[in-house]
C-alpha cells in the first residue's frame, strides 16, 4: 500500500514541524475537533465520525500554513478516507484514541513523539484494512474501489458545474446536435 507509505512520510514531517509552531489556540482548536469526533462516534453517526477523522488530518495540514502541504494532504486523505469509510469498522473509535495521542504530543511540543504517534496511527489504519483485504481477497478490490471513487468524484464535480448553470445545459445539447455532420453536408 504505497499510498499509506506516502501518507506516513508526509504526515510525520508535518507533525514534526507543527510541534514547534502550533499556538495554544490551535491546540485548543484540535481538542475541540476531537470532542466533535467523540460526539459523532457516540451518537452512532459513523459517516460523520469518519468524515471528522479525515478532517482532523486536513486541519493539521491547514495549520501548517503551507498551501502545497494542504493540497497534497487533501488528495491523499481523500483517497484513503474512502477506504476507511467502506472497510474499517473500528475506524472511529481507534482513530479517535490515536488522534488524542497525536494532540497530546503536539501539546507537549514533542515533535518526534507526535511524528511517531502519527506514523503508528496510519500504520494501524493500514493494518486494519490489510486484515480485511487478506480475509477476503476475491471480494475486495481496493484499487478498483479507489478508481471507482475517483470516477464518481469526477462525475460529481462535472455535475456541480452543470447545476451551477442549468439554463445552459439544454442549449449545449442543441449546439452539439446542430454541429453533427449530416449526409447532405
Amino acid at each position: 500500500h504505497e499510498i499509506y507509505e506516502a501518507r506516513r512520510l508526509l504526515e510525520s514531517g508535518l507533525l514534526l514541524s507543527l510541534a514547534n509552531t502550533l499556538t495554544p489556540a490551535q491546540v485548543d482548536e484540535l481538542e475541540t475537533h476531537l470532542r466533535e469526533e467523540h460526539d459523532a462516534m457516540h451518537r452512532g453517526d459513523r459517516a460523520r465520525a469518519v468524515q471528522l477523522s479525515g478532517d482532523f488530518h486536513l486541519k493539521l495540514a491547514a495549520m501548517s500554513g503551507n498551501p502545497f502541504m494542504q493540497r497534497y494532504m487533501q488528495e491523499i486523505v481523500g483517497r484513503t478516507a474512502m477506504l476507511v469509510a467502506l472497510f474499517e469498522d473500528a475506524a472511529p473509535a481507534c482513530g479517535l484514541a490515536e488522534h488524542h495521542d497525536i494532540v497530546d504530543a503536539l501539546r507537549q511540543r514533542n515533535g518526534p513523539l507526535a511524528a511517531r504517534m502519527g506514523t503508528v496511527h496510519l500504520a494501524l489504519v493500514e493494518t486494519r484494512l490489510r486484515g480485511i483485504e487478506h480475509a477476503a481477497p476475491a471480494a475486495v478490490d481496493l484499487v478498483g474501489l479507489v478508481q471507482a471513487h475517483l470516477r464518481v468524484r469526477a462525475r460529481r464535480t462535472t455535475a456541480r458545474g452543470r447545476a451551477a448553470a442549468p439554463a445552459k445545459a439544454p442549449a449545449r445539447h442543441a449546439a452539439k446536435k446542430a454541429a453533427r455532420p449530416t449526409a447532405k453536408g
